[in-house]
């Protein structure tokens, strides 16, 4: 997702072109986030969407193009990063288990997000 964005939006709202500075420093964080075996999330949206700007379904005449995956690195290009979520991932015990302690289980899980301040030259 990183690769394939062109703009970053920044923590105050504003847009600016993502800068290879940015795009070293949201990498390094997201290496960082996996090393500490955080499931990685990135989140980036769109907002010139060119003959998909009015999808409505299945019969919008744009839609076989969704279908074929090979369409996808041209749909999903200039995007624009929002940030990413580090997700630790909990592993349930069987469902035998489960039954018999869930009471006691004090069941957490727990997330870190993180967006750009500025934007780094």
């Amino acid at each position: 997702m990183v690769e394939r964005s062109t703009h970053v939006q920044l923590l105050d709202g504003s847009v600016v072109k993502m800068t290879e500075g940015a795009r070293e420093a949201l990498l390094a964080k997201l290496n960082n986030l996996s090393g500490r075996a955080l499931r990685c999330l990135g989140l980036a949206y769109k907002d010139q969407l060119g003959e998909l700007s009015d999808y409505d379904g299945e019969n919008h005449p744009a839609h076989s193009s969704l279908l074929n995956p090979s369409n996808y690195d041209k749909i999903e290009t200039d995007l624009i990063f929002v940030g990413m979520a580090g997700l630790r991932v909990i592993s349930l015990p069987s469902p035998h288990v489960l039954s018999r302690s869930w009471p006691r289980c004090p069941w957490k899980s727990s997330w870190v997000f993180w967006g750009l301040q500025k934007n780094v030259e």
